[in-house]
């Protein structure tokens, strides 16, 4: 076994012994608070891929600079800076880790107060309509309860009598209006009292059916990417630890680093594979979009509680 090997090797046993305990395992990195805590604004500016987008960001940083060894020798500190930004991302991939495996519990969102109150005398067939068709836009798997679908052909009945009253209107002299205008009055109030019947019944079935959890992440089961993350973190680890030991040998130092360019391309084949893995367990696009984007957000929380008390 190479002297290289043992130390990555003596590194992660370090690393990994710190169990759940974020605050050792940022001491066995050598990571500082404020160094911890500057993770928080990229992951929180990630709007658009989330973790997927942060992780690319820092590895495509990281092995930005160490292409820069074929041209100019990296001095110990530069050294030293890129074997913390790849200690950094393992921290947060372990952190993701430990969220997949349930180690680190995940706080569901609080649900949000109801648009429109059950006891309300006569429900606003404004609001639920609007109500409606934001869950649906949300949740296209809505429109297949019986209620959703009611409420929806009520919704094109309106629009179709609507259409046809001003048709009919407009070719019909004032003075004979008033018994159109009449009918369509009692046609509305009967798609009206059908659309709050129907809302009312799925507010029921809402309220008697078990709760699910609202956060994406406790719907997904993670568990199933838990070792892509712990792969994750130990690739960024073994290249720290060359870095280091670059450092300290002093001999063969650019050999080391740029030899740890074709790592690239394996890190970020494990960035694309989380990516895959998120688009087969929601089974949408949209919903892949979604669990990257919350993690982003986990992160960063929990990167700032643990700056609190770090």
């Amino acid at each position: 076994m190479g002297d290289q090997t043992r130390r990555a090797r003596a590194d992660w046993t370090t690393f990994e012994a710190a169990g759940r305990d974020l605050t050792a395992r940022a001491e066995a990195l050598g990571i500082e608070r404020d160094e911890l805590a500057s993770q928080v604004e990229p992951l929180e500016l990630a709007v658009e891929g989330g973790c997927l987008e942060y992780k690319r960001q820092t590895l495509s940083s990281a092995f930005r600079a160490i292409e820069e060894a074929r041209y100019r020798s990296l001095s110990s500190a530069q050294i030293a800076a890129l074997a913390k930004q790849f200690g950094l991302y393992a921290y947060v991939s372990t952190i993701q880790r430990l969220m997949a495996d349930g180690t680190i519990q995940i706080r569901d969102q609080q649900p949000s107060e109801p648009a429109i109150a059950a006891s309300e005398p006569e429900l606003d067939v404004k609001k639920i309509i609007a109500e409606i068709q934001e869950r649906v836009k949300g949740d296209p798997a809505l429109r297949t309860r019986q209620p959703v679908k009611n409420i929806l052909m009520q919704l094109s009945r309106y629009t179709r009598e609507l259409e046809q009253l001003k048709e009919i209107t407009a070719r019909t002299p004032a003075e004979k209006r008033g018994g159109i205008a009449e009918n369509f009055r009692r046609t509305s109030e009967e798609i009206f009292a059908s659309i709050r019947r129907n809302y009312e019944q799925l507010q029921r079935e809402e309220r008697a059916a078990p709760t699910e959890p609202r956060h994406i992440l406790l719907r997904i089961p993670l568990k199933q990417i838990a070792g892509l993350y712990l792969k994750q973190a130990r690739g960024a680890m073994e290249v720290r630890s060359v870095l280091l030991f670059a450092r300290e040998e002093q001999q063969g130092t650019r050999e080391m680093i740029l030899a740890l360019a074709d790592r690239r391309e394996q890190l970020l084949a494990m960035v694309d594979e989380e990516e895959t893995s998120y688009l087969q367990l929601s089974g949408t696009k949209g919903l892949a979009q979604q669990m990257a984007r919350s993690f982003a957000q986990e992160l960063a929380k929990r990167i700032e509680r643990e700056t609190e008390v770090y």
